[in-house]
Parts: structure tokens; C-alpha cells; sequence
């Protein structure tokens, strides 16, 4: 968990474990020490629903077919990642934003990367470092399973996308890898562990 400071309220990014889809699934993300494992409650998901409540707006961050995010699509989004993060305001545990890591959105994906999806965040707390800091979160938890690249995939016509990733700087490989869909524009960061 990391608690970040911005100018109008502090938030904290907690890491989400898959939902168990069978008896003795253990999750992904180990407990460290005397921490136990964030769990996505349903008023937290019901909030993060709320932010996508139109078709178009959830084909910005998903190919479902969906009128709207619901709980049910956003628990397959959780339970077909690697790991999925929340950020939560410190003050009251509201959510704020979430995204994604996975290897199944993507067939053909190189054993050296990992997609960042689904990233939302609250309309009324963009452009707050919102969603830097989950994307940030997310490349480091790459970092730590070795995962050389995180790529991300954004529809041309998301703004908000497409503002975060030039804002940090990400590596844009639209059309330079083979495995990549013709339909979206790509982005690349390179993690800690490629660094080394």
C-alpha cells in the first residue's frame, strides 16, 4: 500500500487479489507481514461502476458490449488479472480509481510484458494524480515479477488516456510490434527490473 499526498486530500493505492474461482485459489499478491490482503468491498465497486455508466464510455477502457460497467463485469476484470489495484481516499476509504494487470486480454503478448487495463478513475478527481500513481503502482508490482514492459492500449478517441500517458512519458509502439491490434494506439513502460 502507498499512501500519496496530493494538494486537496491524501489516497492510498491498495492491490486487490483475484476473487477466488475455487477452493485452495490462493492470490497472486502475498501478504507481507502482519498485512492481510485488500478486499474490494461491494460499495467500492458500486463506485467505481458509477463512472462508466454509458456504452461509450465503457468501450474506452473495455471491449465488453455492456450498456454500462457493472459489478459482475468489473469482478471478471478482477478475477482474469494478474492484479488489480483501487485507490481510495484516506479520509473516508472512497474510491477513487482502479486499473487492471493482466496476460489474457491480449493473445500473443511476449512472456517479458504485461497490460495495464480497465484504468478508470472518478470523473470528479482527474487530472489529480489519480491515475498516475495507479499506473505508477502497477509498473512497480510489475517490476517485482519480473516483467520487463507494461503496455497499455488506448482508444483514439480517449482524451483522458492519451493525456496520461504522454504526461508520463510512456514510449508510444503503435505499430511496431506484430502482436499488437491494428485498432488502438499503444503505449510502453519500461519497468525497474529492465533497468538493472
Amino acid at each position: 500500500m502507498r499512501t500519496l499526498n496530493h494538494r486537496a486530500f491524501l489516497f492510498s493505492i491498495q492491490p486487490i487479489p483475484p476473487i477466488p474461482s475455487s477452493e485452495g485459489t490462493t492470490s497472486p499478491i502475498p501478504s507481507t507481514g502482519a498485512q492481510r490482503p485488500f478486499r474490494l468491498l461491494l460499495r467500492h465497486k458500486e463506485q467505481i461502476c458509477s463512472w462508466v455508466t454509458t456504452r461509450r464510455s465503457l468501450t474506452l477502457v473495455s471491449g465488453e458490449s455492456a450498456d454500462r460497467l457493472s459489478v459482475p463485469i468489473l469482478n471478471r476484470w478482477i478475477d482474469s488479472s494478474l492484479a488489480a489495484f483501487v485507490a481510495l481516499k484516506t479520509s473516508d476509504r472512497t474510491a477513487l480509481g482502479f486499473c487492471t494487470l493482466s496476460r489474457a486480454e491480449l493473445p500473443g503478448i511476449p512472456p517479458s510484458y504485461v497490460e495495464i487495463c480497465h484504468l478508470v478513475v472518478d470523473p470528479g478527481h482527474r487530472r489529480l494524480a489519480v491515475g498516475s500513481s495507479l499506473v505508477r503502482s502497477a509498473i512497480q508490482y510489475a517490476s517485482l515479477r519480473c516483467f520487463s514492459f507494461v503496455c497499455g492500449r488506448v482508444v483514439s478517441s480517449n482524451d483522458y488516456a492519451l493525456t496520461l500517458a504522454h504526461y508520463m512519458r510512456a514510449e508510444e509502439i503503435t505499430g511496431l510490434e506484430r502482436w499488437l491490434p491494428e485498432d488502438f494506439r499503444w503505449f510502453r513502460f519500461v519497468s525497474k527490473h529492465n533497468e538493472d
